[in-house]
């Protein structure tokens, strides 16, 4: 059985603190059960209005600053949202990629982590939405 080393979250409508919170916990579990390296694909490309201010991300962030927790994906073509990340993401030390299309964060990943290209990979998904 190929592990699960992939986390892909779809993030729908507005994001708020909460919401933040709670996927850092659900995240952090699936890293602690794991016992390989995990990355992490998020899509905003349906994303509304989200925090901007960095506190609101730092817990759920630590977690995936761990040298267990690979690299996260951004799927976004949101200027604001990108330039949002690039800020947040380099005060928090997680490693950070941001990408066009699911096709194009997978290729990365798979230039990154060599393991991930020998076979297909199952991916656990989450959703962040509203509604």
């Amino acid at each position: 059985m190929i592990e699960e080393r992939i986390t892909y979250t779809q993030v729908y409508d507005d994001i708020h603190c909460a919401e933040l919170a709670q996927y850092g916990c659900e995240i952090a579990k699936y890293i602690q059960a794991s016992t390989s390296i995990v990355h992490h694909i998020i899509d905003a490309t349906n994303i509304g209005a989200f925090p901007l201010h960095i506190s609101h991300y730092r817990a759920a962030l630590n977690r995936l600053a761990r040298a267990d927790s690979g690299w996260v994906v951004v799927v976004s073509t949101h200027p604001l949202l990108n330039a949002a990340l690039d800020v947040i993401m380099n005060a928090t030390g997680v490693r950070l990629h941001l990408a066009q299309t699911f096709d194009d964060a997978l290729a990365f990943l798979s230039v990154v982590d060599d393991s991930l290209a020998a076979e297909p990979v199952p991916i656990y998904e989450t959703i962040i939405s509203q509604k």
